[in-house]
């Protein structure tokens, strides 16, 4: 049987074939619409592109997001919490990468490398590289600033569980323009013998999520930074994070969060987790005075329950220059309760003096949406007798108070003032009704007669006299012998 050869000579496309096959559109396309198309791929997907024709070939290699590394999932018992640390620790070999990866690229604007090992890392040139994410990467005391000082464009380094085995030092090259950095460990990933040092003079925003697991964490030099944000959410996972007043290293945790939170004082805005706000309220349980603070913006990660409201009252306390404020109103962190101390009373002047601008976000409420301006603050704090409480403070104290928000996953609201939070007596069930009261004896309650009893001020003077006249009363606690001359309602606002 002939067997019909294709002619050499003829062209890849008949008439015929081209009457039964599709238009190519791909074809068509400019290389700057194809290389959008790659960027949504994975890398290996985009790769195998070069195979589909000539034009195709090289495009891949202008991709700009490139995510190089091994994905994996183990099967863990949960059961057994020795098991699942030993489980969980991954001790995959690291990768050595070949030299031409890190070859000079001028489209790369976003890279991602995961369980690497950069010990010889050899000059970087990604001139367009603007974000860096190294996750379970081996680096060396100068490769973080290597890539700070080559790479003039980067604004984003994320270090995610680096160096899990020994130290890490993260020094930013002085010639950087780095303005975000993020320090991301996990106790699962990362051995608590180890330490972290962080030398970053320019850099704006330093962010540590997750957990602080090593045994110590410094900050060497001068900072500038201006946003300092302790996103430290996964502190419960093991009962060392809960018990941090411990002996040996369980009691590291707490000193390595105050420690740097001391040394990031000045940032002009402040982030704090739950589990910080609760280290913060042990704080004031020890009678230790609040740090000052020079934030104008603080936003606060927080659950609401007992053991916060002192954390609460601690930084609102510290923040003498607050001017925003929002509230982030989730799950409380999962920490032991701590041992009360008694401890005499302190005076605090100007509380909240500067403050403007109030935003509560509860997505996770059941008060979720209303009609028009029919907003109920009562059902929004339905479930937080501490929420409530918190926001009687802010309408007492802060008297420059501008505009309060509330935020839902559906609505938002925004007022002057708040409207319908209840009188101080609703509250008389609870431990600390002020946030100056918080230093004092946590077994004594504010006294009764403060309770209906309104000032009504006319300058800053008479506001410190008002606070060393509550702390006074606060002091007493269930003396039954003083009689106020006069009732009003507490700083009822008309």
């Amino acid at each position: 049987m002939d067997v019909l050869q294709p002619d050499s000579k003829c062209p890849r496309t008949s008439a015929v074939l081209d009457d039964n096959t599709e238009p190519d559109y791909f074809g068509k396309l400019h290389d700057d619409l194809l290389i959008e198309i790659l960027d949504k791929l994975p890398m290996e997907v985009a790769m195998d592109t070069s195979l589909l024709s000539k034009s195709w070939k090289d495009l891949w290699k202008h991709k700009r997001n490139v995510e190089l590394g091994q994905k994996w999932v183990q099967n863990c018992d949960f059961n057994d919490r020795n098991d699942n640390r030993i489980k969980w620790r991954r001790r995959y070999p690291l990768v050595d990468m070949p030299n031409w990866v890190y070859s000079p690229c001028s489209s790369l604007v976003k890279l991602i490398l995961i369980s690497l090992q950069l010990n010889t890392l050899p000059p970087l040139h990604f001139k367009a590289l603007r974000e860096l994410y190294l996750e379970h990467v081996k680096l060396t005391k100068d490769s973080v600033e290597k890539i700070t000082s080559n790479c003039p464009s980067l604004g984003l380094l994320s270090l995610s569980n680096c160096n899990p085995t020994t130290g890490l030092n993260i020094n930013v090259a002085a010639n950087s323009s780095l303005l975000h950095l993020v320090v991301n460990e996990e106790f699962t990933d990362v051995r608590n013998a180890t330490e972290l040092c962080i030398r970053a003079p320019n850099v704006k925003t330093i962010e540590f999520a997750s957990a602080l697991p090593r045994k110590s964490y410094r900050m060497d030099g001068t900072l500038a930074c201006s946003e300092a944000i302790f996103r430290l959410d996964k502190m419960h996972h093991r009962p060392q994070a809960i018990r941090i007043f411990s002996s040996g290293l369980k009691g590291y945790y707490a000193k390595n969060f105050l420690g740097l939170l001391r040394k990031l004082a000045t940032a002009k805005v402040l982030t704090v987790s739950s589990w910080c706000i609760q280290v913060l309220s042990m704080e004031v349980y020890n009678f230790r005075k609040p740090l000052t603070f020079e934030a104008s913006h603080l936003i606060l990660e927080t659950g609401l329950c007992r053991w916060e409201f002192q954390g609460i009252a601690y930084m609102l306390l510290g923040c003498y220059k607050l001017e925003n404020l929002t509230i982030v109103m989730g799950d409380p962190a999962h920490l032991n309760a701590i041992c009360q101390v008694r401890n005499p009373g302190v005076q605090f002047d100007n509380i909240l003096q500067q403050l403007e601008t109030i935003e509560f976000k509860y997505y996770s409420a059941t008060y979720q949406t209303w009609d028009g301006d029919d907003f109920n603050e009562s059902l929004f704090f339905a479930v937080s007798d501490f929420g409530r409480l918190l926001a009687w403070n802010l309408k007492t104290y802060a008297d420059n108070l501008k505009k309060v928000v509330f935020s839902t996953r559906q609505k938002h609201f925004a007022s002057d003032q708040f409207r319908s939070i209840e009188a101080l007596s609703t509250f008389k069930k609870l431990y600390q009704c002020h946030l100056p009261c918080v230093y004092r004896n946590p077994t004594d309650r504010c006294h009764p007669a403060l309770i209906g009893v309104n000032f009504h001020l006319r300058n800053g003077s008479d506001r410190c006299k008002l606070s060393t006249f509550g702390m006074m009363l606060c002091a007493m606690g269930s003396c039954s012998s003083f009689v106020l001359e006069f009732s009003l309602d507490y700083r009822q606002r008309v």
